[in-house]
This record gives C-alpha cells, sequence and structure tokens, in this order.
C-alpha cells in the first residue's frame, strides 16, 4: 500500500488555501492538477509502498517516541512552486520552526529503523495546492498568504489509493502528543 505521515491541517487554514488556489485558477487557464481541499496535509515522509507490517512497526516506533514532544504550532508563510512557471507543482510554506526540524528528525530515524526504504529528501516544509499548474501569468507575490497559525498536536500515518479521480486519502494511525503540564 502506498503510505505517507503527515501533519493535519485546522479548518481555518484549509479554507485560506482553497482561496488562495481559486486566486490563482483566475490566472492558470484551467492547467494542472488542483490537490482537493479536503486533502491537504503538510507532508512529514512519503514511504511509497510499504506492507501493513511496516505500517504497524512504524506506527509502534513513533509512539514510543510521541513524548518527547508537546504540542505546537505551524503558522503559513508564502507561495512557492517547484519545476517550471508553465507545469510546476504549487505549495505555499510555512514558517521555520524547531520544533518542526526535531519532528522531522525523529520521524526519519523512525521510518528508517522500521526498514522502510524512502526517498529522504531535504525536508521543504510545504502544502501542496497543485501540480502541473501553468503559473506563467501569475505573480505569486501579489497573493496574501494571511499568516495563519494551524496547532500541531500529532502526526497521522495515511494511506494513499490513486484513482483516476484522484488520490484518497485514509487514516491509518494518529499518533498524538502530550500537552506538557507544570
Amino acid at each position: 500500500m502506498r503510505a505517507f505521515l503527515a501533519l493535519t491541517l485546522s479548518p481555518e487554514v484549509v479554507s485560506h488555501l482553497e482561496d488562495i488556489q481559486d486566486q490563482v485558477k483566475l490566472t492558470n487557464r484551467g492547467k494542472g492538477t488542483w490537490s482537493r481541499p479536503e486533502n491537504f496535509h503538510m507532508s512529514l515522509a512519503f514511504l511509497g509502498d510499504i506492507t501493513r507490517d511496516q505500517a504497524d512497526i512504524l506506527a509502534r516506533l513513533l509512539a514510543s517516541q510521541a513524548d518527547r514532544f508537546s504540542p505546537f504550532s505551524l503558522t503559513l508563510d508564502k507561495l512557492g512552486y517547484f519545476g517550471f512557471e508553465h507545469e510546476s507543482t504549487l505549495w505555499c510554506s510555512v514558517r521555520p520552526d524547531n520544533n518542526l526540524k526535531a519532528l522531522v528528525s525523529t520521524v526519519y530515524k523512525a521510518v528508517h529503523d522500521s526498514r522502510i526504504h524512502f526517498e529522504s529528501k531535504p525536508f521543504k516544509a510545504h502544502i501542496t495546492l497543485g501540480r502541473k499548474i501553468n503559473i506563467m501569468n501569475c505573480q505569486l507575490n501579489s497573493i496574501n498568504v494571511r499568516p495563519l497559525s494551524f496547532p500541531v498536536d500529532g502526526i497521522t500515518l495515511f494511506q494513499s489509493t490513486l484513482t483516476p479521480d484522484g488520490p484518497i486519502y485514509r487514516e491509518m494511525y494518529s499518533i498524538q502528543f502530550t500537552p506538557r503540564t507544570l
């Protein structure tokens, strides 16, 4: 099964990102594939095809590390893209955060310790808004990304099923962080 680890977003952030998509759609002449708002997330690690046993082991390892993290917040930052302007992956970044950096390091180690081979490219904190999007006529700098924050209170392991109508994501495991009390 195809799987990935991700952070979920608040409804307010999802709505704002959908508004941003609508603004870009006005300039791109219908090109590309837009991420469905119900699928918005921030990937921590795309795992590719893994077995159910690997998913179970990974979830247990991450759960054993969850007490190292307290809930924290991330804040939307700016729009950007990978690739070329005529066929880009459009994304919204989040502001740099030390908690996120530590979380990604823990996630990568757990994936490695689960014997899951994945492409561990340098992590770029972003939320994908669309793929193969033509942004040549769009001034990304002129689109206002509100600095909305969203809570990070855990990690979700999703199964991804590809269909002709786009991917369907199903939550397999949710690993929650423990709030610290004084």
